[in-house]
């Protein structure tokens, strides 16, 4: 079954987005760069499931083409109103100004557009990447850099070896900082779900907790800390919005840290991101049925 990106969509911004394609040319797209524009249009109509603020009688009995394209493709849904918060991993579009969105949904550490942001659409679809380490000393974290306007309030990570091969508790904890200070938002927002998956570790959890909390104390929002024992071979991290795979693992002194690594895959960016994404989703999620992590939990419509 072909996973499918979550959009919420006030139809203001649906419409204004339609009536601003209306006589474009898809030469000066790619010569300006606006393809970026083009890419949201194929997300919408192509790659997702679109809530509307519209109700189902407003939505059957629409005269907009493009409403009646997601219809027939059975790839719309109604009722999402604004009493309704974004999904943990979808995407937000918003007819208001950015000021509205700062105030009543930045903090929740989603994806959310307005009309005048286009040229934010280039961080949406920021590209995949790789970061081959073959022939030097992996140093750093940097290459996260291009991927931290994607928000976030959540991530999981799993790799045996960075919690078993710490000389001691404070080297594991400045490692892990070094990971964290280039991923964890700045800003303030929702209480942060951190995940930990591993089978061998040196410490025990409560060492790993009050180390780890430690890192949080420097961040404008509280923690909630899981740490699940499972034998989970595979070196992933997962944000509500891309995730990383690492050959080695991601501790950076040990003798494996010479020759590795990663690739970054963004939701956004094709069907096979999304498909790619999803899979580790559901994959940790039947491993994990009771984890309290919101990204393993059902994804749902959040009212408040």
């Amino acid at each position: 079954m072909q996973h499918k990106s979550q959009i919420l969509c006030e139809f203001a911004f649906l419409d204004k987005f339609i009536k601003s394609l209306s006589g474009l040319d898809l030469l000066t797209f790619m010569e300006t760069g606006e393809f970026f524009i083009l890419k949201l249009f194929e997300l919408i109509f192509s790659n997702s499931i679109v809530y509307l603020d519209l109700s189902v009688d407003e939505i059957t009995n629409s005269k907009n083409p493009y409403v009646k394209k997601l219809m027939r493709q059975g790839n719309i849904k109604s009722c999402f109103t604004s009493n309704n918060l974004p999904l943990y991993t979808g995407l937000y579009l918003i007819d208001k100004d950015r000021t509205y969105i700062d105030k009543t949904h930045s903090s929740l550490g989603n994806w959310s557009l307005n009309f005048e942001e286009k040229s934010r659409l280039k961080d949406l679809f920021v590209e995949n990447s790789y970061n081959y380490n073959f022939n030097n000393t992996f140093k750093n974290f940097d290459f996260l850099h291009k991927y931290h306007k994607h928000p976030h309030n959540s991530m999981i990570i799993t790799d045996d070896y960075f919690f078993k091969n710490s000389q001691n508790i404070e080297d594991l904890r400045e490692n892990f900082r070094k990971i964290l200070s280039k991923i964890l938002p700045k800003e303030q927002i929702i209480e942060y779900h951190l995940t930990i998956i591993t089978a061998n570790k040196t410490f025990n959890d409560d060492e790993l907790k009050e180390s780890i909390g430690l890192i949080f104390q420097n961040y404008p929002y509280d923690l909630k800390l899981e740490i699940l024992a499972h034998n989970f071979h595979k070196r992933i991290l997962l944000t509500n919005y891309y995730y990383l795979t690492s050959d080695k693992g991601f501790l950076m002194n040990n003798a494996n840290s010479r020759k590795n690594d990663f690739h970054v895959t963004t939701t956004f960016n094709s069907i096979a991101s999304m498909e790619a994404y999803t899979s580790r989703i559901d994959e940790l999620k039947n491993l994990f049925p009771n984890s309290t992590n919101r990204l393993l939990q059902t994804n749902t419509l959040l009212s408040q």
